[in-house]
């Protein structure tokens, strides 16, 4: 829920985008667990709507952004300009300030993905200017109001695939411009 870095108050992180993603991954059966715990749902709908979350979801996301990123890298080789809008999301369990800084470290986060990104070949894009990103930190503004925001329900405000949704980074926007 609170990654990267939780509880820190600094809106820049050195977590990676890529190791987080595997890290997540790793927690799928204790997302199971956790949400089964949700008296609303039996164990079977539980497990099921975990497992859905992990594979259309998350899973899918991850690669979807691995192949975005090759064809960044291939528009950018090209001598094109790329601007990039990026926007950063949290479920609404924390204060909404703290959310905000969580936003900005997830957006820092597939910043440094993509500073990373074979072998840092984006970094030269991103500091010459031809590729512009912009970040949006949203932090909780965008959450659907039936998220559980109850530290004492953890089953909905966590491990909920609803509540999980809500934690994430979107590329809102790419304008390519043919040089």
């Amino acid at each position: 829920n609170d990654y990267p870095d939780p509880r820190s108050r600094k809106s820049t992180t050195k977590s990676e985008y890529e190791s987080l993603y595997q890290n997540y991954f790793s927690k799928l059966e204790n997302y199971i667990t956790a949400f089964s715990s949700n008296k609303s749902k039996s164990a079977d709908e539980a497990r099921e709507a975990v497992e859905l979350f992990f594979a259309n979801d998350l899973q899918f996301n991850y690669k979807q952004l691995e192949k975005f990123s090759a064809l960044l890298l291939s528009t950018m080789k090209q001598g094109n300009n790329v601007n990039i809008s990026i926007r950063g999301c949290a479920s609404p369990l924390a204060e909404s300030s703290y959310n905000l800084i969580l936003s900005q470290r997830r957006i820092n986060s597939l910043l440094n993905y993509w500073r990373n990104y074979k072998s840092g070949i984006l970094m030269g894009f991103i500091s010459s200017g031809k590729m512009k990103i912009t970040e949006e930190a949203a932090g909780e503004t965008l959450s659907k109001g039936t998220i559980s925001d109850k530290l004492n329900d953890l089953a909905n405000s966590v491990y909920n695939p609803s509540a999980a949704r809500e934690r994430r980074i979107e590329i809102t926007n790419v304008n390519v411009i043919h040089q």
